[in-house]
């Protein structure tokens, strides 16, 4: 579980930035790798915080080693506006993760 749960948190890093479609799709990955409906639902949401929170260090690492104190500011605002889009995304990565691991259990039967 540990690692479909790394696994959705690198899609959310290399796809989440599309709207909506980008979290379902790593949610429903995690999820499918896990079998079960809810293992799936639970990687899709910790796979996603996690996935957001690796985002906003990573923004915050760059803007900080490129524009020095200034990119504090860039940092705090680019954090604002993913913790509107973060909501979504934690929402659509569980629904993801949810149908990935529904679908899994469906096709062991």
């Amino acid at each position: 579980m540990i690692a479909e749960i790394i696994i959705t948190a690198l899609l959310m890093l290399l796809i989440g930035w599309i709207p909506v479609i980008g979290a379902i799709i790593a949610g429903f990955i995690g999820g499918y790798r896990v079998g079960g409906m809810v293992k799936g639902l639970i990687v899709g949401l910790i796979g996603c915080i996690l996935g957001l929170v690796a985002a906003v260090m990573l923004l915050s690492i760059f803007n900080l080693s490129l524009f020095g104190p200034v990119g504090v500011i860039f940092s705090f605002i680019a954090l604002v506006g993913l913790i509107k889009y973060s909501v979504i995304s934690i929402i659509m990565a569980s629904i993801g993760g949810l149908i990935g691991g529904w679908f899994k259990s469906r096709r062991t039967r």
